[in-house]
């Protein structure tokens, strides 16, 4: 019986450290996006990217119906960073895509909300590929729009963006 009764206490301890952890973990990885993952049926197309630290930055933003911006890196290694950025705040769309300043988006934008997404080995070993969870690109309101970025922080090194993103109509 106590054999039983250890491996129980075990056990508990075992799904109880599981129950604290498991929410930490996940929220680290949702942090600040409109949805924890990129939705499917829209067709996503590159709006920028950059290289860094042989890191290989894209954002990504909706082409049928702009509803939604992701980042995306490759050549991976496990702990990198990979984050989409928008303003809190939203912008008239023009006939032309637009790309403001940092100091402009934050000053007129309302600050910005940052979504994270944390590469596992996985990603860097199997896939070579990690990508952020997605924020929400056009507001739904006419000829609106948030600005957004990618952003990639490697293992030991410093945070690169591209930069910013206002949609057109």
């Amino acid at each position: 019986m106590r054999t039983k009764a250890k491996a129980a206490i075990v056990a508990a301890a075992v799904l109880g450290s599981l129950a604290i952890t498991a929410p930490a973990q996940a929220s680290d990885n949702v942090d600040g996006c409109d949805l924890a993952y990129v939705p499917s049926g829209e067709v996503y197309g590159e709006t920028d990217s950059r290289s860094y630290k042989g890191r290989d930055l894209t954002l990504y933003t909706g082409k049928i119906f702009d509803a939604y911006a992701y980042a995306a890196i490759t050549d991976v290694a496990r702990y990198d960073k990979v984050y989409v950025q928008r303003s809190m705040g939203d912008f008239n769309m023009h006939s032309k895509p637009r790309h403001p300043s940092d100091e402009y988006v934050r000053a007129v934008g309302g600050g910005v909300m940052t979504c994270r997404y944390i590469a596992n080995w996985a990603d860097a070993n199997v896939a070579d590929y990690a990508e952020s969870g997605a924020v929400r690109l056009q507001t739904g309101e006419d000829n609106r729009s948030h600005a957004v970025r990618a952003c990639v922080k490697p293992t030991r090194a410093k945070f690169k963006c591209t930069r910013w993103f206002i949609d057109h109509y």
